[in-house]
C-alpha cells in the first residue's frame, strides 16, 4: 500500500469512528457564530414585525393594516379570523382618546393604534370584533378589551369590507386552513 492510499484510508477511518471530533462528556461544544453571506443586511426584529403588516385601507379616521400571517380558519367552517390594525390619524379622535387614556399615558406619549381580532362569517357576509388592544405611539399597551363577538352585516365601502374580501380570498386559497406557523 502506498503512503497516499494509507493516509486516505486513515483519514476515512478517523472520520467514521469520530476520533477526529472527541469531546468530553457533559461539556458543551464551543459554538462559533453562524455567518450569513449576502449583500442585503438581515432585518431587525422590528423590521421583521413591520413586514407582516400590509396597508389595505385609509380614511379620515385611520390607516388600516392587515397582519398577513394572522389568518385562521377551520375545515368545514365558513369563519375566518384575522388581525387588523388601525393607526389613528384624525386629530379630533386622537384628542378624545388621549383624554380617555391620559392616566395611562406616559409623558411625551399619546394614543397611536389599535389591534383588532376580527372574525368573518363568509356565507352570511357578517363580521365581529372579539378583541381590541389599544396602544400608545411608543408601543405601550393601554387597554385590552375582550368581548363576546356580536356579528353584524359587513358595511359596503369600509375597512371591514376590505378585511372581509381578504378573508374570502384566504378561504378560497386555503379552504381547510394553512398548515404552517402564523406567528
Amino acid at each position: 500500500m502506498k503512503i497516499r492510499e494509507f493516509a486516505a484510508a486513515a483519514a476515512v477511518m478517523l472520520v467514521l469512528t469520530g476520533a477526529g471530533a472527541v469531546q468530553a462528556e457533559g461539556q458543551p461544544a464551543e459554538q462559533k457564530p453562524i455567518l450569513v453571506m449576502g449583500i442585503k443586511p438581515q432585518p431587525t426584529p422590528e423590521e421583521t414585525e413591520a413586514m407582516k403588516w400590509a396597508d389595505v385601507f385609509t380614511n379620515d379616521t385611520a390607516r388600516y393594516l392587515l397582519n398577513m400571517k394572522s389568518f385562521q380558519t377551520q375545515k368545514d367552517s365558513d369563519e375566518v379570523t384575522l388581525l387588523a390594525r388601525a393607526v389613528y390619524k384624525d386629530p379630533a379622535l386622537l384628542k378624545k382618546l388621549n383624554g380617555l387614556y391620559s392616566s395611562r399615558l406616559k409623558e411625551d406619549d399619546q394614543v397611536g393604534y389599535s389591534d383588532m381580532t376580527m372574525t368573518f362569517r363568509l356565507k352570511n357576509d357578517q363580521y365581529a370584533v372579539s378583541e381590541m388592544k389599544v396602544y400608545s405611539r411608543k408601543g405601550e399597551l393601554l387597554q385590552d378589551i375582550k368581548k363576546n363577538p356580536i356579528f353584524s352585516p359587513v358595511p359596503a365601502n369600509t375597512f371591514a369590507e376590505t378585511m372581509y374580501r381578504a378573508a374570502r380570498q384566504y378561504k378560497e386559497i386555503y379552504p381547510e386552513g394553512e398548515s404552517q406557523d402564523h406567528s
